[in-house]
């Protein structure tokens, strides 16, 4: 019976494509999570950019995926290196004067960007307004709130940063067009309190059966596992039949695509968006 779902779910998925989501924009050519990386998912047709979502010590929504900063790939306009410094603990002004465009050694084919500040949710609404890709009309966001519930000093309390997140996307008018993810339970909880119709993902690591319990407790639309932890067609299947989406993280490998599309999630998370594309089309 596995095998021939195998056989068949890719035939059932035709005329049904999986939403590709490039992960903190595309990663694979350039710097993460800077207006460049998503210039170029936008103009690459990517359904979806995925980015991650902290809060500065005087109340604006910046992109970056680690609590500190990362001297190995940030450094100041004139090369010395940025301190390890937590984003929380940081003004705007302070985190604009930090260069995020060096390459990172993980992705051979990134190419540096001198000069990349580090941006606000702000400037990718406004980048995607001015845009003048034709797909920019189109393009939706996930985004990630980073938070760690073991560590909650490293972060801004969950109700202020959905709040402060939440106002910012419907002060753009954006609220359609985006969803709300996160590992923290509280952070989801927090933005339900505030946007009853927002819809939410839980992202998890490690146990399924936690994911599934939390992600019904949330009321979440969207689960999004580490990839790896997807056995099967018939465990996908059973979690849509629970009315949840299934979006796993991070994938790179086409031969792993495969067998995801073939077990029918209804998108992929990937640091080489353009190439998904291609992929799912041949």
């Amino acid at each position: 019976m596995r095998f021939l779902l195998f056989l068949l779910l890719p035939l059932m998925l035709m005329g049904e494509p999986i939403e590709v989501q490039g992960h903190r924009g595309y990663r694979g050519l350039f710097p993460e999570n800077t207006l460049p990386a998503f210039a170029a998912a936008i103009e690459a047709g990517v359904d979806v950019l995925e980015l991650d979502c902290l809060l500065t010590s005087d109340g604006h929504i910046v992109i970056y995926h680690d609590f500190y900063i990362d001297p190995q790939l940030v450094s100041y306009a004139d090369g010395r290196k940025a301190p390890a410094a937590l984003i929380r603990s940081l003004s705007l002004a302070k985190v604009k004067k930090f260069d995020c465009g060096k390459s990172n050694p993980a992705f051979p084919m990134q190419q540096a960007l001198p000069g990349t500040s580090l941006p606000t949710l702000q400037e990718l609404f406004t980048l995607i307004k001015t845009s003048s890709t034709p797909h920019a009309d189109k393009i939706r966001l996930n985004l990630e709130i980073k938070r760690d519930p073991f560590h909650p000093h490293f972060t801004a309390s969950p109700a202020l940063i959905a709040k402060t997140l939440v106002d910012l996307v419907h002060a753009n008018e954006m609220q359609e067009r985006v969803y709300y993810s996160s590992f923290d339970p509280e952070s989801l909880e927090a933005v339900r309190k505030i946007d009853r119709a927002a819809r939410i993902a839980f992202l998890k690591e490690g146990s399924l059966d936690l994911m599934v319990e939390m992600a019904s407790l949330l009321q979440a639309q969207i689960v999004s596992p580490e990839h790896i932890l997807i056995p099967n067609a018939e465990y996908v299947q059973s979690l849509k039949a629970m009315g949840f989406k299934v979006i796993p993280w991070t994938v790179n490998d086409p031969a792993r695509w495969q067998e995801l599309i073939a077990m029918g999630v209804d998108g992929i998370i990937t640091d080489f968006p353009q190439e998904l594309m291609r992929y799912r089309i041949k």
